[in-house]
């Protein structure tokens, strides 16, 4: 695509005042120091008992403790993208740490522990398959949900014949699980092959309070995550298309830039479905999100508007390249052979394209209806390529 940039980054989303986006409230983020204060009281009296000789916490220690966590809090709530706000957090718990690699595990539907994002204290990172780490401290910690650290990982004599603690050459190992309802959903695992002497046990529970922080705000990012996508294809849903849709239009209107809507139609989708049965429809509707994924800018909006509709918005782009786009996903989608289909069968498509501001064009409901006045058209008056395009 001619003249854009396709590394380009997505602008942070907003969704406006009273958008109707269900949160559970113990999930805030933003409200999570209170909380978090009461799990420093239930830690202090916790260590008191298990090691009486430890004095309380000094008034300043406390204090940066708590500027930590409601800075975390800050970083934590400034994103509710999953991928990234896993990789601020282990930014942060790298910072408290001062270990060399952090890595988060989360639980998926069926149980099963992942890697889902690692970070090296350069800032780097670390993705899945790339970085060994000590897979049986990691399970331990997710068995019993209960920490694990050992700063001098040699001098421990069960840990020091562990094959990957061996080969890494580790000497400080934290393992935290990530808590949720008392329900363990993962583990915050850090390492380093340096000794932490540095460490206290009072810098444990701010790491323990920092995993707590963590898990109540990836909880949080995946709530949301359900609540923007479809979940057939994955798409954006259409309630995140009108989202979408009226930001772009308050941002067109105050940097006087243009944006491209289309809306494409699998028109034999229903046939499919009779034919082969729905679940190989909703294999096809996949293969087709991915598809027209691949051919657009990581700062596009791609979303399902209908039962066999996809919108996708176009950011920052002109009326030309708006109808040019719009040409080649025909073409790509047309010329596809789908592997969820048991035979070659050709798919056909209806696409139509609006470009905002058009006259007529005041709002997001004004587009939306703009858009199926423009499939409409390349259904009964379509250009040379077979495209609608919209004008009032």
């Amino acid at each position: 695509m001619s003249g854009i940039d396709k590394d380009k980054e997505r602008p942070k989303v907003t969704p406006p005042a009273g958008q109707d986006f269900p949160t559970d409230p113990d999930l805030k983020v933003d409200n999570l120091l209170s909380e978090i204060e009461g799990e420093f009281a239930e830690f202090e009296r916790a260590l008191s008992e298990t090691s009486p000789g430890v004095e309380e916490m000094r008034p300043d220690e406390r204090f940066r403790h708590l500027e930590i966590l409601l800075e975390t809090s800050r970083i934590l709530g400034s994103s509710l993208e999953l991928g990234k706000l896993l990789a601020l957090m282990l930014d942060r718990v790298l910072e408290v740490t001062r270990g060399e690699r952090a890595f988060v595990f989360l639980t998926d539907e069926t149980g099963n522990l992942r890697q889902n994002v690692g970070r090296s204290a350069a800032g780097d990172r670390i993705r899945e398959g790339e970085a060994q780490v000590s897979m049986s401290i990691v399970s331990r910690v997710l068995k019993s949900g209960k920490p694990f650290w050992a700063t001098d990982v040699l001098g421990e004599d069960e840990l020091s014949v562990t094959t990957s603690i061996a080969a890494l050459s580790l000497r400080t190992i934290i393992c935290v699980p990530l808590l949720i309802r008392e329900a363990v959903t993962g583990v915050l695992y850090v390492d380093s092959q340096a000794l932490s002497s540095g460490l206290s046990k009072r810098d444990f529970l701010l790491i323990e309070a920092l995993a707590s922080l963590a898990a109540l705000a990836i909880e949080n990012a995946k709530l949301y995550s359900t609540v923007i996508h479809d979940a057939v294809t994955g798409a954006f849903n259409y309630g995140y298309i009108q989202v979408r849709i009226g930001e772009e239009i308050e941002r067109c209107r105050r940097s006087r830039t243009t944006f491209a809507a289309i809306l494409l139609q699998l028109t034999n989708l229903r046939g499919i479905n009779r034919e082969h049965g729905s679940t190989v429809g909703s294999a096809v509707l996949k293969e087709l999100h991915r598809l027209l994924a691949a051919e657009l800018r990581q700062v596009d909006i791609l979303g399902r508007h209908g039962p066999d509709e996809f919108a996708i918005i176009l950011v920052d782009t002109p009326a030309s390249e708006g109808a040019i786009v719009a040409r080649r996903l025909k073409k790509r989608v047309e010329k596809h052979s789908f592997a969820a289909l048991p035979q070659p069968t050709p798919l056909r498509t209806h696409v139509g394209v609006v470009i905002y501001p058009g006259t007529g064009l005041s709002g997001t409901d004004s587009v939306l209806v703009a858009l199926q006045e423009a499939l409409r058209r390349s259904r009964d008056e379509p250009d040379i390529d077979g495209i609608g395009a919209y004008s009032s």
